[in-house]
């Protein structure tokens, strides 16, 4: 078993002594913008969910990208583990809900664009998205809370001349399931109904919500928009709706909220308190707070190689760690939380070896703490694994499969 504390201690102690060998060769300068240098630049839109953004707080997160009249996001928690799927498959990590922002006019398709610039940095863990049409001028910032699940999206936009007159936005929240496909790119279920799940959606008051029942995790996401008023509108009993009342010009915020039973007893009721205690002062310091995790995760250590892109993969991998690797499951190989169609996600099983490989070379960067949710992982499975190796005939022993659950 791996000593998590002393193993960042002896991380940074290398660390230290590397980084100074380098200072006393001068080859070059860092500071604490360093990793800003590998953030991802989009200079057009990106429609497919495959292109999208991913952000994360390491429990929960998802993939981000454009449709033609605004954006459309996969929220996915690292516990929303479901056994009964309908595909004979064991256990699968489904995604949580869908969520899509239309602003009522084509403002990120490409035929209107006079600007478009989309950035994933890495410093802050943001996305940033400006685009400018003959319409209006639409800018938004999107992070999930480094330390609550809590995912904010905010929306500043002015409309040009008076083409539009008050276009209102519109949020919608959903869930529809859908199969695996979780053979090695073999066979699948022809049951297209299989996998759907049993998603509920709700209004109270200007808030939106849906509640998912898997068979051994319950589910909660709920929706509202601060800065100006909306009308809940449940659209059917998978889909509900946030519509503004115009919004012309200014900015407002999208809050969504994501809990599961292994979080709190009640998520549903988490969910609600947590939307309910959030208002405009309270997105600063939301904003600041995530801004200052981030800030201290970078500044554990730096690696700078000849190869900028080798470099580029460095830490984008690290950004993906730290953005996935915080709750109580490691990330899974295959996707982590950063899946964005539906519940699509081949392969479904927690492979042993794959799984170790994506969490090889971690420590020697100072961070230790992304493998916890690993170690406690199998942890957890040692009396799994020592009834595994009995049934085969030795006893006090551990033996592990390479697929699990």
């Amino acid at each position: 078993m791996i000593d998590v504390k002393r193993s960042v201690s002896a991380g940074i102690v290398l660390i230290m002594l590397g980084t100074g060998l380098v200072v006393n060769a001068q080859p070059f300068k860092v500071d604490a913008t360093y990793p800003a240098r590998h953030d991802i630049i989009y200079n057009a839109p990106f429609y497919e969910g495959f292109e999208g953004i991913p952000l994360g707080n390491g429990d929960l997160g998802g993939m981000m990208w454009c449709t033609p009249t605004g954006l459309r996001m996969q929220i996915n928690k690292s516990d929303a583990f479901d056994r009964s799927s309908g595909e004979s498959i064991g256990e699968v990590l489904r995604s949580c809900a869908q969520l899509e922002i239309d602003f009522g006019a084509p403002v990120m398709n490409w035929l209107y664009l006079n600007d478009f610039t989309g950035r994933l940095s890495l410093l802050d863990a943001k996305a940033s998205i400006s685009s400018h049409t003959p319409f209006q001028r639409t800018d938004i910032h999107a992070y999930v809370a480094a330390n609550q699940n809590v995912w904010v999206i905010e929306c500043e936009k002015s409309e040009v001349g008076e083409v539009l007159g008050k276009a209102s936005v519109e949020v919608t929240l959903e869930r529809w399931g859908s199969r695996t496909f979780p053979g090695w790119y073999g066979g699948y279920s022809r049951d297209a109904g299989a996998g759907l799940g049993k998603a509920t959606a709700h209004t109270a008051d200007s808030v939106i919500y849906l509640v998912e029942r898997f068979s051994d995790t319950e589910i909660a996401v709920s929706c509202k928009v601060i800065g100006m008023p909306a009308q809940a509108v449940k659209n059917n009993n998978r889909s509900v709706s946030l519509s503004t009342d115009g919004f012309t010009n200014g900015k407002l915020y999208i809050v969504i909220a994501v809990a599961s039973d292994q979080d709190n007893p009640n998520p549903l009721s988490y969910c609600l308190r947590t939307l309910s205690a959030i208002g405009d002062q309270d997105i600063q310091a939301i904003r600041e707070n995530h801004a200052d995790w981030w800030s201290n995760f970078w500044k554990r250590s730096f690696v700078h190689l000849p190869d900028d892109y080798i470099e580029n993969i460095y830490y984008f991998k690290r950004y993906l760690l730290a953005s996935s690797s915080r709750g109580r499951y490691p990330t899974l190989f295959n996707g982590g939380i950063f899946t964005w169609n539906h519940d699509v996600r081949n392969w479904v099983i927690p492979h042993h070896w794959n799984m170790q490989q994506f969490y090889w070379g971690i420590l020697p960067g100072g961070d230790a703490d992304l493998l916890k949710p690993y170690l406690d992982a199998y942890t957890r499975l040692v009396p799994q694994a020592e009834a595994h190796a009995e049934r085969r005939g030795v006893a006090g022993a551990i033996l592990w499969s390479e697929g699990h659950t």
